[in-house]
Order: structure tokens, then C-alpha cells, then sequence
């Protein structure tokens, strides 16, 4: 059931003028035109809020969401800020970030870091994969 809602999930990227509207399996050539501008191969849309799929406060995932962010300014690594929802439910969006160039193994370490059930990867197909953590 939470691998059919991952799929059915729209990721969503805050481009003020024009956000961009992702979901797993779909090309984007929204997304193409990101790799291209940026010279990146790879990026990673990744939440830390509600853990394991499981709700919890909004103060834990505002704080949680802030160790994210810590952690990719660490790695110095450019981001663009967005959000995974499901049209038609009751579970609020997730605040997400969508970090370029990182690699499979740092998007897989860094999504466990925050207890995920799975994180979405785009590599050279531009196509978005769902890569499942447990």
C-alpha cells in the first residue's frame, strides 16, 4: 500500500514562475532542461518529514526538515526546495528538497539517515525512479 502511494505521489519542484510537477516512471523536459542547465547527471527529491511513513507533529518535521537541510549545505550541494503530495487524500504535503548531483549511494545513505521508506532518484534516463530504503 505505501509503494502505490509513493508512486501515486506528485513531486513537486518551487520554481516561483513555473514549478515543476514530477512522478516516478514519467519523463520531464522540464527536468531535462535542469541537467542540462546545471551540468548534473543525477539529483534526488527527498523529504524528512514523517518517518517510516508515519505521521508525527509538525514541529518534529520543521525540525527534521532543518537536520535536512544541515546536511546538504554540508555536502555543499545545490538544492531546489519542494514538496510530495497526493491529490484526493487527507496526508499533507511533505516539505522536500530536490538536490542535484547527488549520487545513488549518498541519496540511499541520506534517506536512511531520516528513517525514509523510500526517496525518488533521477539519473541519466531523466526518467524518476522510486528507490525503496526498507
Amino acid at each position: 500500500e505505501k509503494v502505490a502511494t509513493y508512486l501515486r505521489t506528485t513531486y513537486r519542484l518551487d520554481f516561483p514562475s513555473n514549478p515543476i510537477h514530477l512522478k516516478v516512471g514519467e519523463f520531464s523536459i522540464e527536468l531535462e532542461n535542469i541537467f542540462r542547465s546545471k551540468h548534473i547527471h543525477c539529483a534526488a527529491f527527498i523529504t524528512a518529514y514523517n518517518p517510516q511513513g508515519t505521521q508525527v507533529s509538525n514541529q518534529k518535521n520543521i525540525e527534521s526538515h532543518t537536520r535536512l537541510l544541515d546536511e546538504i549545505k554540508k555536502l555543499s550541494l545545490e538544492f531546489i526546495e519542494g514538496s510530495g503530495y497526493e491529490e484526493g487524500t487527507d496526508w499533507p504535503s511533505e516539505k522536500s528538497l530536490f538536490i542535484l548531483d547527488l549520487s545513488l549511494d549518498q541519496t540511499r545513505r541520506i534517506g536512511s539517515l531520516f528513517e525514509q521508506d523510500a526517496v525518488v532518484w533521477v539519473g541519466d534516463t531523466l526518467v524518476p525512479e522510486l528507490i525503496l530504503l526498507r
